[in-house]
């Protein structure tokens, strides 16, 4: 099969390159990666971006009565 060359050729060379030279897309390469990793369990793809708290006031922010008069 065509993935595990790429991941051999990747050690070597960027995996757009190793794509190119065997004539698969990348797109398709992470794809059967993607999926192999599900298919194990493992986590894939970006971290989860960090649960944040409410944002502070900016200093020019409007007060109460300022807004009641816009």
């Amino acid at each position: 099969m065509i993935v595990p060359l790429v991941a051999e050729l990747a050690a070597l060379m960027s995996i757009a390159t190793a794509c190119a030279l065997l004539g698969r897309s990348r797109a398709s390469h992470y794809r059967a990666e993607a999926e192999a990793l599900r298919r194990a369990g493992l986590p894939f793809g970006p971290e989860p971006a960090p649960v944040r708290g409410p944002r502070p006031t900016p200093p020019n922010a409007l007060t109460d009565a300022e807004r009641q008069r816009v």
